[in-house]
């Protein structure tokens, strides 16, 4: 019989060290012991596959970040919920939050639990929430990618508790019918954001007229959150052929109004009826959705892989390369990894696996570079490879946010390729 033998990282709530524990399925006598997922689970551990060297110590990077991330309940906040670092993103945030759960259910499964009811813990009348959360109550009055339904799926996949669901489903519901209701200014049943920071993509060229436009990115993630909620709702025996029917509009309307043929690509769409001439990362975001034909997903992929547009030394960049905006600034060029966390779950999903493959083993390579290097994990990174993070410019300043959570997060997913 062949043993099966695990490398255990032990990543406790309250200590910092990491243990090697060999741990065999079987006895001598051919019976199966304590299921390892038993063990993980009372012992809190996060555990991977043999690994060593700069890998490990990445992970462990990656794992203490996280951690250092956690804050206790206080005040609206029932439970323990995350910042994306410690300073200057000191609250909570929307969307960060759902990357940071991803990465919780390799450590601690009702962590990841809590870091998202604490987002719903900000929900509005009419089902409104914010995009950065306060203990005090102090909220903002825009809101983020509506990316709660598939990050609590995604929690869901690994926990298997229903109880969860049913406890987040009926706020879930509450917060996209909002979206669907108060960002469709020109009620065609495609999005738009009230501002810039709203989008996530703070000074992308997307923004420089404005953002009287129906966005890709918005509507794009708003289909799959609509379709992880019908997902959600078929668990709990409460199926919703309603949430299946917005997300086959949603998909129909993307693949009419948000693709450029001339252009064999998706844009942002003016209400006038032209198209964006910023050539974004967010173009790919049907895939991610599944909103995209199976011939325009062919299309993008020639756009991926053009060397002068997104196949850089290290892809995906924000923006393309040959776009007239194109800056190696922050939203405006430089790469992101819950974009291409996006793009690699899209390209899975279009049967790309092998360039899925490609990009996710450059993403990993690249952060294990500059932690080698520098110490720490970046907010953003050099699409040439060359430039350390610290130097690139971030608005009007210069380093990407160092320590940051959902790099550390995305890290630790894509490393165990989830």
């Amino acid at each position: 019989d062949k043993e099966i033998r695990y490398l255990v990282l032990s990543k406790t709530i309250n200590g910092n060290s990491f243990y090697d524990i060999e741990i065999s399925s079987k006895t001598q006598k051919g019976k199966r012991r304590t299921p390892v997922r038993t063990i993980i689970d009372a012992r809190k551990h996060f555990y991977i596959s043999r690994i060593h060297g700069e890998k490990r110590r990445t992970l462990a990077k990656a794992a203490s970040i996280l951690k250092v991330n956690i804050e206790s309940p206080q005040g609206v906040f029932r439970q323990r919920w995350t910042t994306p670092d410690r300073w200057p993103h000191r609250h909570l945030w929307l969307w960060d939050s759902c990357f940071h759960a991803l990465a919780y259910t390799f450590i601690d499964k009702k962590l990841a639990e809590d870091s998202l009811l604490s987002v719903i813990d900000t929900q509005q009348k009419g089902g409104f929430i914010p995009h950065i959360g306060r203990p005090d109550g102090n909220f903002s009055n825009i809101t983020q990618p509506p990316l709660l339904s598939w990050a609590s799926y995604k929690v869901y996949q690994q926990t298997k508790n229903k109880a969860f669901l049913k406890k987040m489903y009926p706020k879930l519901k509450a917060y996209l019918f909002w979206c669907l209701r108060s960002r469709d200014k020109n009620h065609n049943g495609l999005q738009e954001w009230a501002r810039s920071d709203e989008s996530g993509m703070d000074n992308s060229s997307r923004f420089n007229s404005g953002c009287s436009f129906d966005a890709i990115d918005f509507s794009s993630i708003l289909a799959n959150d609509l379709a992880c909620l019908y997902s959600i709702s078929r668990e709990i025996e409460n199926t919703e052929s309603k949430l299946k029917r917005n997300v086959q509009k949603i998909n129909k309307k993307i693949q009419q109004y948000l693709w450029n043929k001339k252009e064999g690509f998706f844009f942002d769409r003016y209400f006038n009826g032209t198209f964006s001439k910023s050539k974004t990362a967010c173009g790919f975001l049907p895939l991610f959705s599944g909103s995209a034909t199976e011939q325009q997903a062919e299309y993008l992929i020639e756009h991926l892989l053009a060397k002068n547009e997104f196949h850089t030394p290290f892809p995906v960049p924000s923006e393309s390369i040959d776009s007239p905006t194109f800056d190696n600034n922050m939203w405006r060029g430089p790469v992101w990894l819950n974009y291409n966390y996006f793009i690699i779950e899209g390209l899975k999903q279009y049967g790309f696996k092998d360039i899925a493959e490609t990009l996710r083993k450059k993403t990993l390579r690249e952060v294990e570079k500059w932690y080698r290097k520098e110490g720490t994990i970046f907010e953003f990174y050099d699409p040439f490879g060359k430039l350390s993070p610290r130097c690139i410019p971030r608005k009007d300043t210069y380093g990407a946010i160092k320590e940051f959570g959902w790099s550390a997060a995305l890290y630790i997913a894509l490393f165990l390729n989830q």
